[in-house]
C-alpha cells in the first residue's frame, strides 16, 4: 500500500516539489504539496497535488516585536499549516508530513496528530551558518538569530527524524542532537537539467571563459575571491574572460547589505557585486555579468564556460554547486564547509586550500591549459553526480520515510 506523505513549504518551487511530484508519477507513494494559495495558483500546471497553506495574517508583514520576528514569522505560517492539515485529514489520512523547518514551519503540529513529522533545517541559525567578519550583523540580529537557533532546535527534539542537506549541515548542530538529524541532499530532475535555450548572452570569441555561478551573488558563496582572483588574472592572462551568473540583487545567507548602506547610503543601488568590482578595479571588458536567467538558458550557458570556481566561504549545502557538477561541468572549489562530500579532489573536481589570488589563479591556469584534463574531471562529476538524479535519490528518502512510518505504528 502507498504510503500518503504531505509535503509542506510556502515556497513553490522549492527542493520539495519535483520529489513530491516524482514520487506520484513513479507510484512510490501518494504525494501531497502544501504551499501557499498564490504559490499553489501559479504552479497548479506544473505539479499535481497541490494544498493550500493560508498563513494567519500577512507572514511578511512588520513584527510587532523585533526580537521575536522569526518565531512570529513561523507561528503565523504553523497556525496556518495546522488548521489546513485538521480540514486535510477530515477527508483524507496521512502517514507522515515532511515539512521546511522555517518555512514550512511544523512546530505547531507536535504532539497534536498522530502523524510523525520530519522536518527540514537548511541550518540551525546563521551563527551556526557563519558570516564574514568584515561584513558582521547588528546586535539586534545576531539577537534574533537565537530565535531561530531556539525554533531549530525544538524541531529536531520533538521530531522522529530531521533532515539537513550535507553532513556539514549536521555537524553545526550540537552533539546531543546530531543522532536525531539525517543527511540527505535534495534530487534533481534529469529531464529538466537536459532541457536547454539559448541563451541571450554572447560570450567573446577566441577567449577561455572562467564562471561563477550562484543564486544570490554574496560573500558566502565567494564573490570576493572570485574577483580578485580574476583581478589577480588579468594580470598574467590577456585571453581569459570572467562570466557571472546570478542576481546581484538577490537576498544573501549574509549582512553585506548593512555594509553597502552604510559606504553608499540606503537609497543607493550599488550591489555587493558592483562594490567589489569598484573595489578590485577590475576591466569590466573582460566580464558578462548575465544576472538571473530562466533555467533553460541558465542550463545552456552552463556548457559554454570552460571551468567554473566555487570558493565558497559559508554554507551547508548550495544547488548551484550541484547544477554544475551534474551537467558535467569542471570546478576548482575551495576546500571547506560541504565542499569535500561532493568533490574528491583530482577525480571530479579539484579542491584549493588556500585563499590567496595567486594560489587559485596557478590551479585555475593549469586547468585552462590542460582541455583533457578539464574534459575527464568535467565527466568524472557528472558520473558522481548521478547519485543526486531524482530517480535514485527518491529511493533513499523512501527508505527514510518508510522506517519513520514503521517505528511510528509500531509505537
Amino acid at each position: 500500500m502507498q504510503p500518503k506523505i504531505l509535503f509542506v513549504h510556502t515556497v513553490c518551487p522549492s527542493q520539495f516539489s519535483d520529489l513530491c511530484e516524482y514520487l506520484n508519477v513513479s507510484g512510490m507513494a501518494d504525494a501531497w504539496y502544501m504551499t501557499t494559495p498564490g504559490n499553489m495558483k501559479k504552479n497548479q500546471s506544473r505539479y499535481r497535488n497541490l494544498l493550500p497553506l493560508t498563513p494567519d495574517g500577512n507572514m511578511m508583514a512588520a513584527n510587532s516585536y523585533y526580537y521575536s520576528g522569526k518565531v512570529e514569522r513561523a507561528g503565523r505560517v504553523s497556525l496556518g499549516l495546522y488548521r489546513a492539515l485538521k480540514a486535510f485529514l477530515d477527508k483524507r489520512k496521512l502517514d507522515l508530513i515532511v515539512a521546511h523547518g522555517s518555512l514550512g514551519s511544523p512546530h505547531f503540529l507536535f504532539d497534536e496528530f498522530d502523524i510523525p513529522v520530519i522536518p527540514y533545517i537548511e541550518f540551525p541559525s546563521y551563527a551556526d551558518h557563519g558570516w564574514d567578519s568584515r561584513f558582521p550583523p547588528t546586535e539586534g540580529q545576531r539577537l534574533t538569530d537565537k530565535n531561530m537557533q531556539m525554533l531549530s532546535y525544538y524541531e529536531v527534539i520533538k521530531s522522529p527524524r530531521t533532515l539537513v542537506p550535507t553532513e556539514y549541515a549536521r555537524s553545526m548542530f550540537p552533539d546531543f542532537l546530531q543522532h536525531k538529524i539525517v543527511a540527505r541532499f535534495e534530487g534533481m530532475d534529469p529531464q529538466k537539467i537536459a532541457a536547454r535555450e539559448p541563451a541571450d548572452v554572447s560570450l567573446p570569441q577566441g577567449k577561455q571563459t572562467l564562471g561563477f555561478a550562484a543564486r544570490d551573488l554574496s560573500s558566502a558563496k565567494g564573490l570576493e575571491s572570485f574577483i580578485s582572483t580574476a583581478a589577480h588574472l588579468s594580470k598574467l592572462n590577456d585571453d581569459i574572460h570572467f562570466v557571472v551568473i546570478g542576481d546581484p540583487a538577490a537576498t544573501t545567507y549574509g549582512y553585506e547589505q548593512l555594509f553597502l548602506d552604510r559606504k553608499y547610503g540606503k537609497e543607493s543601488s550599488v550591489t555587493f557585486l558592483e562594490h567589489l568590482m569598484r573595489r578590485y578595479k577590475v576591466d569590466r571588458n573582460r566580464f558578462t555579468l548575465t544576472g538571473k536567467l530562466p533555467y533553460k538558458q541558465f542550463s545552456d550557458l552552463l556548457h559554454q564556460v570552460d571551468l567554473f570556481m566555487y570558493p565558497v566561504l559559508f554554507g551547508s549545502g548550495n544547488w548551484g554547486l550541484i547544477e554544475l557538477l551534474i551537467r558535467g561541468r569542471p570546478v576548482v572549489a575551495a576546500a571547506r564547509c560541504y565542499m569535500p562530500e561532493f568533490i574528491q579532489h583530482g577525480v571530479n573536481g579539484l579542491l584549493v586550500s588556500d585563499d590567496r589570488p595567486a594560489a587559485w589563479a596557478e590551479c585555475i591556469l593549469e586547468l585552462l591549459a590542460d582541455d583533457s584534463r578539464r574534459s575527464a574531471l568535467g565527466a568524472a562529476a557528472a558520473s558522481a553526480a548521478e547519485n543526486y538524479h531524482l530517480p535514485r535519490v527518491a529511493q533513499d528518502y523512501m527508505a527514510l520515510f518508510n522506517e519513520v512510518i514503521a517505528e511510528h505504528r509500531a509505537r
